[in-house]
């Protein structure tokens, strides 16, 4: 049977569930939800507290069919973590790193504007980003984040990020086509399908 979902009520919900987290407090054990009953009025239920990677505990949850609620029309899961620094963020923390990037960058590309070698010097360092984890930088070189993430039946996905001591910011992604992917959002999709999650 297909759910329409009421995204603003479902993001309302997920902004409540961030909430009642940084009421809570940082430090949290990363946590699954189960977003089940009506999608005007959705109610999130704890499923597991991890203690470990999230895959191996949706696999628990789907080897215990009982604690998968019938009415369920979303998988959430809320962790907390670290991000990179964004270019303009970079240049307050270390003016003089960027200006050396932004020299290189003119090097290579003499004819480009600022404008086109700051996309250029953030091409680069989304590369960084993909090969060097923020949790292996210095402090001030990354940022404390809090991440809730759902998945829903149709294939798209909503999130909710808050860096720590910011509020809040919702990021509702209508298109199946740029859901986030990856293992953990792989794994999400699996169990709400009512299939066993993958280590894969």
């Amino acid at each position: 049977m297909t759910v329409t979902l009421n995204r603003e009520q479902l993001g309302k919900t997920l902004l409540l569930l961030e909430n009642d987290l940084e009421g809570a407090g940082w430090d949290q054990p990363a946590a699954i939800y189960f977003v089940s009953g009506d999608p005007n009025d959705p109610h999130l239920t704890l499923a597991a507290t991890l203690l470990g990677h999230p895959v191996p505990a949706m696999q628990e949850i789907y080897d215990d069919g009982a604690r998968v609620p019938d009415n369920v029309i979303g998988i959430a899961l809320a962790t907390e973590g670290w991000r990179h620094l964004q270019l303009e963020e970079l240049e307050e923390v270390d003016p003089q790193m960027v200006a050396v990037m932004r020299a290189a960058t003119k090097v290579l590309f003499p004819d480009h504007t600022d404008e086109e070698l700051d996309g250029e010097v953030k091409k680069a360092m989304g590369k960084l980003h993909q090969q060097v984890s923020p949790s292996e930088l210095r402090s001030e070189m990354r940022v404390e984040i809090r991440n809730v993430f759902v998945v829903f039946p149709d294939g798209t996905s909503m999130g909710v990020i808050r860096d720590r001591d910011q509020e809040p910011k919702l990021t509702d992604f209508q298109s199946a086509e740029i859901t986030l992917g990856g293992r953990v959002p792989d794994a999400m999709h699996h169990l709400l399908r009512g299939e066993r999650p993958t280590g894969d």
